[in-house]
């Protein structure tokens, strides 16, 4: 009897995607993996230096990491950066178009900022940036290669 049913068992049981999510998964899959390279955090704000005003800019390289993985959502990927092996950011369910690029911004004023996240053939290319008051800026930047 168990032979018999295990021989009327077919493709039935075989999980198939529809054509849209296969194409979705397929369009997605060619950017994900791990990337590595350096990052560039930098800072810029005015700062009085003997009743003279001047802007002072700070930048700061750390290693960087970051596993790029399929979001949950359509046209989505998950991207969970590591710096120096300690500081862990996840960013989940980026959408990203079919050229490999996802912009995002927020606030505004002296809140603003963005994220611009593009796929170059094998490199990943990261630019963040957020006002911290009306002439202070913060972000982080980096273009680094697949694994």
């Amino acid at each position: 009897m168990s032979v018999l049913l295990l021989a009327c068992r077919k493709e039935n049981d075989v999980i198939r995607l529809s054509d849209t999510e296969a194409e979705r998964v397929s369009y997605l899959n060619q950017w994900t993996g791990t990337y590595e390279g350096v990052s560039d955090h930098w800072s810029s704000y005015p700062q009085y230096i003997d009743t003279v005003l001047t802007f002072v800019s700070n930048h700061d390289t750390q290693d960087v990491w970051v596993i790029m993985q399929l979001g949950s959502l359509d046209s989505c990927l998950n991207l969970r950066i590591v710096y120096d092996q300690t500081t862990v950011i996840t960013n989940e369910n980026l959408k990203f178009s079919a050229t490999g690029s996802h912009y995002s911004s927020w606030g505004g004023g002296s809140g603003a900022g963005f994220l611009s996240v593009k796929f170059i053939n094998d490199s990943l290319h990261y630019n963040y940036s957020q006002k911290c008051g009306i002439p202070c800026n913060s972000g982080i930047n980096f273009n680094i290669s697949r694994n």
